[in-house]
């Protein structure tokens, strides 16, 4: 039961054939616009970031920016967004009419997002502790979207471990992208931490995921594209320009690039909050029996 505010953030609740009952999605995202997105027709050469939210979006999206722009940052004034189509925001529709190659920005479930052999995905995944902590702050920081800017930490993790913030349960999108990237060649499937631990091991694994052009690229003149990309894909560069990467005003104590660590959950989380996350992945694993692979990488982060 929360103990704080009495009220939910604002979502917006919506149907999907995969879904059983309604989807939470942003305040923003409208019915129409997620049954345009459903039914999209990916094109060879599209390439969608997927995440469930706070797990690494935004800096993905960079890296994909700096690796096509021979590693030169969006300019000042300008914003990532413009350049990442935000697939269930904006529809399919709108999607289609941006130039090609097109990346494509999605944080939905499997079941929901058009899949075609044709294009490919790019999944990052972060540790759950550290996910719900980083999605509390978005929210509270979004009074636009949420109306929820008063809103506890302890509140939020209800919501989360329940399945019922934007875009539903971490513990049935996350299994289910990583069983699926088992199976399937046009999806890799990465880590937050192991991107934060050695980012040009996880940059060169984008490249030669895209094609043998894209490393060709990076390597070229002893590497000097590639250090441009490992320096403005750093968080601290970042981080100093955050407004190229976010597109709608938070308050300044509120940043939308905020820590970009791993462990920090444990400056708020407590110790019986950790435990649930961790009956919560062993039950996860037991549904999904792959996932057992990801439950223990983050048993002890």
């Amino acid at each position: 039961m929360m103990k704080g505010s009495n009220k939910l953030p604002k979502y917006s609740m919506l149907k999907h054939a995969s879904v059983e009952g309604s989807l939470p999605l942003l305040s923003a995202i409208t019915q129409e616009s997620l049954d345009s997105a459903s039914s999209f027709e990916p094109e060879p050469g599209d390439v969608f970031v997927i995440t469930y939210p706070k797990c690494g979006t935004t800096w993905m999206n960079n890296i994909l920016y700096l690796m096509k722009n021979n590693g030169v940052t969006v300019e000042e004034g300008d914003n990532i967004a413009n350049y990442f189509p935000f697939i269930e925001l904006i529809g399919g529709e709108a999607t289609k009419e941006k130039p090609r190659p097109r990346f494509i920005k999605s944080h939905l479930l499997f079941d929901i997002l058009p899949q075609s052999s044709n294009a490919k995905y790019i999944h990052v995944a972060r540790n759950p502790k550290d996910c719900v902590v980083s999605f509390y702050h978005h929210t509270v920081g979004y009074e636009q979207f949420y109306d929820w800017n008063d809103g506890k930490l302890d509140d939020y993790f209800e919501i989360f471990m329940a399945g019922g913030c934007d875009w539903g349960s971490y513990f049935e999108m996350v299994p289910r992208w990583y069983e699926r990237s088992l199976k399937q060649d046009n999806i890799l499937f990465l880590f937050y931490e192991d991107m934060i631990v050695d980012l040009r091991k996880e940059v060169l694994k984008v490249a030669d995921f895209l094609g043998p052009s894209w490393k060709e690229s990076l390597l070229r003149n002893n590497e000097e594209i590639l250090d441009k990309v490992l320096e403005n894909a750093s968080f601290s560069a970042m981080k100093a320009k955050q407004k190229r990467y976010f597109y709608s005003p938070r308050p300044k104590d509120r940043p939308f690039l905020r820590k970009g660590a791993i462990g920090s959950w444990r400056d708020e989380l407590s110790e019986e909050q950790s435990k649930l996350i961790d009956l919560k992945m062993a039950e996860t694993a037991q549904k999904y029996p792959d996932f057992e692979n990801v439950r223990v990488r983050y048993a002890d982060v």
